[in-house]
């Protein structure tokens, strides 16, 4: 069912129809990026984002109003984790650069503003599947697999910054969408963009086919930033596909045939702690 002109929503009854809305997403050959969520509920919002929020509201519950910009946390988080980070023996650079700090300090769960994606739905799938670590999923839980058109995205964000509508766009060239691009880019306009992360020696990120998109305000989340701009959009460029998380079993057997794993996706000994609580817990027990 179509809600707005740029996202669509699938509801799939179970698992193999999952995989079939998702075929027929990744076979277009369109730049798409997926991403698991294992709650259909959960906005696409980034870590950050979260920890605002929920320091707001710690502080009103206290009777005051958080008033600290987002910049004066995420200085202070950067700071502490170096200064720890340079006590661990034998730790590689610290890096400088804002992406791969963002991409070390992701990796090692500090919060962030990125969102993670992968160029693979079945790796997301699995990230959604997966998602709830000390049990299977409850009786009339949902999750979901969201998919990001990134070319979509940036027209979208073409027509949306030059305020025209989807038939009357303000040129069709590839090299005048390019440059508009470009423009807007400079005037730091769009505020959710994406980062790839080049001769990255975090294994995972590799292993999981990853990439990141980073939102420049940290309340924004790109399907509301979407739907905010619907009237100029000139297709769909973000899907969502929940399902039943009763397929909990059946998708990451399936998955697992298909070497994708933790073991494979983490390479590490928790990637293996992992493997072993899947096929004990989510396999023979049930």
């Amino acid at each position: 069912m179509v809600k707005e002109s740029c996202i669509r929503e699938f509801a799939a009854k179970g698992w193999q129809e999952a995989k079939e809305i998702l075929l027929s997403i990744a076979s277009r050959r369109r730049v798409t990026y997926f991403r698991g969520q294992a709650d259909a509920a959960w906005a696409l919002e980034s870590s950050f984002a979260r920890l605002m929020k929920k320091l707001a509201r710690q502080s009103e519950a206290r009777g005051r109003r958080w008033e600290t910009p987002d910049e004066v946390v995420e200085g202070a988080l950067r700071e502490r984790f170096r200064e720890a980070y340079h006590r661990i023996p034998g730790a590689s650079r610290f890096p400088e650069e804002e992406d791969e700090y963002e991409a070390l300090a992701q990796h090692y769960s500090l919060p962030t503003r990125l969102l993670d994606w992968s160029r693979s739905p079945y790796i997301a799938a699995f990230f959604a599947f997966d998602g709830c670590k000390t049990s299977v999923f409850p009786p009339g839980h949902d999750v979901a697999i969201w998919a990001l058109d990134w070319d979509m995205f940036e027209l979208c964000l073409y027509y949306g910054y030059r305020e025209s509508e989807p038939d009357r766009p303000p040129s069709k060239r590839p090299e005048d969408v390019r440059a508009g691009l470009k423009e807007l880019r400079q005037d730091n306009w769009p505020r959710i963009d994406r980062v790839e992360i080049k001769g990255n020696p975090n294994r995972r990120l590799v292993y999981q086919e990853g990439l990141f998109t980073r939102a420049i305000k940290a309340e924004d989340d790109i399907e509301m930033y979407l739907r905010n701009r619907s009237r100029f959009a000139p297709g769909t460029a973000l899907a969502k596909i929940t399902i039943p998380g009763d397929q909990q079993a059946e998708a990451l057997g399936d998955l697992d045939l298909m070497t994708i794993n933790p073991v494979t996706l983490m390479n590490d000994p928790q990637g293996a702690a992992a493997a072993a609580f899947n096929s004990v817990v989510r396999f023979e027990l049930q």
